[in-house]
């Protein structure tokens, strides 16, 4: 049911189907998220790319870049994650992650808060990922489907 504000008892069932990322090389970024990430291509051309990202399609399409997106994905096990994108060429950000007992602020790969433990880094055109790895516990409006062993156990029609 969703909130609705004018109070009548209309009911949709939203969910993302498709974000679009524009590109200057659809093709360039594409090859980012499928081989450093590890996304399917559901369909690739040269001014055209779309990704599978769990149920989700992730659309990078030509026009102008603005660098200027923030993607956000859930991760469960964040350091074997790190690790293994590490091996395919993704560089992280350096985080602060604390102050030493000197006074310096410590900084590494894997920032820990209230709600989980995070990673950032940035794709071929400079729009922010984060990876997440929420603690179920602290972070709890995680959709329902969202299990810590990373399964998609959503229900689907077909």
């Amino acid at each position: 049911m969703v909130d609705n504000p004018q109070g009548d008892s209309t009911s949709m069932n939203l969910c993302i189907a498709v974000m679009t990322i524009r590109s200057a090389s659809p093709s360039r970024l594409g090859d980012f998220y499928s081989h450093v990430l590890g996304l399917r291509a559901l369909r690739r051309e040269e001014m055209y790319v779309v990704l599978d990202c769990r149920g989700v399609s992730l659309e990078i399409s030509y026009g102008q870049a603005s660098g200027s997106q923030e993607l956000k994905f859930e991760v469960t096990g964040m350091d074997e994650a790190v690790t293994t994108l590490k091996g395919r060429g993704a560089v992280f950000e350096e985080i602060e992650i604390g102050m030493r007992a000197d006074g310096t602020i410590a900084k590494g790969t894997i920032g820990e808060t209230f709600w989980g433990r995070y990673a950032m880094l940035r794709d071929t055109d400079g729009n922010s990922i984060a990876l997440e790895e929420h603690d179920e516990q602290l972070f709890p409006f995680m959709p329902a489907w969202f299990t810590s062993s990373g399964e998609d156990d959503r229900q689907t029609d077909a």
